[in-house]
């Protein structure tokens, strides 16, 4: 039986991926971010008897802090890497397989289609902090971990939605407004393209990447939208009344 921990557990994306591997039952898997298992990622020794007591054969680390308009170069730097970084350790000595969930925000923020060949520049778009961040992580855990061979997936995704999404979340906002005021303002012409994926199917991809021992650095792209297109859709699921896009 193979045994996986989900490191960052109590966001959207980590819990989901831990409540949809429960019912697999060629897999234990083991949280950490619920009420009942709270874990200090700071706490080096702690972390380490943590996990020495798990024994896992795979860590997802979906650590990450996710506020982008954040200008707390600290924080960003603290969780998105450094915390993550002491991860390097422990999956050499155990030899534990590596998920990590990275962003598309590695890239400019030019368009909202990429492959990985694309241009990494997150100086390029205002998450410059958090993408930054992201890619460091990446390249830390290929160097220090490639030389052990110990096997790394580096996924990145792009906004995440669905039930239970931050309220910082572009969806959340234009919903906000638009239960507020009728109304959902866009900044430009509206034509800006970003790329997201529902968490159910971003779980479903990284369940097959997990069965088929899937390595490397991939982008798990969902679709990719205008944000006038996104505005639309919202209202139109609301049906009747006369909601309006402002830009």
């Amino acid at each position: 039986m193979i045994k996986i921990l989900i490191l960052g557990s109590s966001g959207l994306l980590g819990r989901k991926i831990y409540e949809t591997l429960l019912f697999n039952k060629k897999i234990k898997v083991v949280h950490t971010g619920l009420k009942k298992r709270k874990i200090n990622f700071k706490n080096k020794a702690f972390l380490k008897k943590f996990i020495n007591s798990v024994k896992p054969n795979i860590i997802i680390n979906c650590i990450a802090n996710t506020d982008t308009y954040s200008k707390d170069r600290q924080k960003h730097w603290d969780v998105n890497y450094k915390g993550v970084a002491e991860l390097t350790d422990f999956c050499n000595y155990w030899r534990v397989r590596l998920i990590h969930i990275s962003s598309d925000y590695v890239y400019a923020n030019s368009s909202g289609n990429y492959n990985e060949q694309a241009l990494i520049d997150p100086a390029e778009n205002g998450d410059c902090l958090y993408g930054l961040s992201k890619f460091n992580s990446e390249i830390l855990f290929r160097y220090l971990l490639k030389k052990h061979e110990i096997n790394v997936t580096n996924l990145r995704v792009p906004i995440v939605y669905g039930e239970k999404m931050d309220k910082t979340r572009i969806h959340k906002t234009f919903e906000s407004e638009l239960k507020e005021n009728n109304t959902i303002s866009i900044w430009g012409n509206g034509e800006r393209v970003i790329s997201h994926i529902c968490v159910d199917e971003l779980v479903a991809k990284v369940d097959k990447i997990i069965t088929n021992k899937i390595y490397g650095t991939y982008n798990l792209m969902g679709e990719s939208i205008s944000l006038i297109k996104l505005a639309e859709r919202i209202i139109n699921k609301k049906k009747g009344g006369d909601s309006k896009v402002v830009l």
